[in-house]
């Protein structure tokens, strides 16, 4: 597969049209999910080896800050602070990127509904502020257990075919 079909095929995953029925939907948000949990222990025994022989145990420990200049140890202190806040920043980053993954794959599954991606906005709390919780819950297993329409809709094809 060329160039163009791996773009061609991330498109396809970072677009809000089309259809998406359960299996892919439940599967794409279980991988996107893991993928931020592993991602984000990976960062931290990371963060935590780097640091461990300069803080005495690593992130987490009782070695402070302070702990850190008392010993004489300014520059290579900087330079943990400025390695674990690069990470944090990563992770925040590839975090944000897979929020926006699974928002899509959200609209794409009330596509196959035949429902307006605008409800996504219930998620959020922003129609129904008060119950938003019971609500974002009730959608989210919607989401998950409705079968989708049969055959064509406004959306698209069906995608079970």
């Amino acid at each position: 597969m060329g160039r163009n079909g791996r773009g061609e095929k991330l498109k396809k995953y970072f677009s809000y049209k089309g259809r998406l029925n359960r299996k892919p939907y439940f599967l794409r948000w279980l991988g996107a999910g893991l993928s931020a949990v592993i991602f984000g222990i990976i960062l931290w025994k990371t963060v935590s080896f780097v640091s461990g022989p300069i803080l005495g145990g690593g992130i987490g420990s009782d070695a402070m800050i302070s702990d850190i200049i008392n010993s004489g140890t300014i520059i290579t202190g900087l330079l943990l602070i400025i390695f674990a806040l690069l990470f944090a920043f990563l992770f925040i980053l590839f975090c944000l990127v897979c929020i926006i993954f699974m928002l899509l794959q959200a609209i794409k599954r009330l596509h196959d509904l035949d429902k307006s991606g605008w409800y996504l906005l219930i998620l959020f709390g922003i129609l129904v502020p008060l119950i938003g919780k019971f609500i974002v819950l009730a959608l989210a297993l919607y989401l998950l257990l409705a079968k989708g329409t049969e055959g064509p809709n406004r959306f698209g094809p069906d995608p079970l075919g």
